[in-house]
């Protein structure tokens, strides 16, 4: 029963240093800084229940200073979310190109022409016009 305290809490404390030294760009949009933080927090409290369900009994320190990593690995994504990108999405109300479309939704430049078309998943025989009513993604 110790062991998988002590397993556990270390894979918590690992995970939660991870999330401390990351990057605003690690998680990309604010949907996967939202679900970042969802899976965290479940995983933790289903650790807490599994603890509580089994009568396994934390040493204080350990409780106390993964709680301590694990709110502070919290309160980064937070940090994360209140910058990162949202997606959004448009219609095309007539046809139109990929040169034109990346440069109105991300910049010019070639890098920005290859993003926007991972970006929209962009086929090869979409390259020259894409139709009227597509979906675009972009993010702000």
């Amino acid at each position: 029963k110790l062991l998988y305290a002590s397993q556990t809490a270390t894979v918590f404390t690992e995970l939660s240093r991870n999330i401390i030294q990351s990057y605003e760009t690690d998680f990309g949009t604010k949907q996967n800084v939202a679900d970042t933080i969802d899976l965290m927090n479940t995983t933790y409290y289903d650790y807490l229940d599994a603890l509580d369900d089994n009568d396994i009994t934390q040493n204080n320190t350990i409780a106390v200073n993964l709680d301590y990593i694990f709110n502070l690995a919290l309160s980064k994504l937070y940090d994360i979310a209140f910058t990162a990108k949202q997606e959004r999405t448009f219609t095309l109300e007539k046809e139109d190109n990929i040169i034109n479309l990346a440069h109105r939704f991300i910049g010019s430049g070639d890098d920005n022409i290859d993003l926007f078309v991972q970006q929209n998943n962009i086929n090869m025989l979409e390259y020259l016009t894409l139709e009227k009513g597509r979906k675009i993604i972009y993010y702000i």
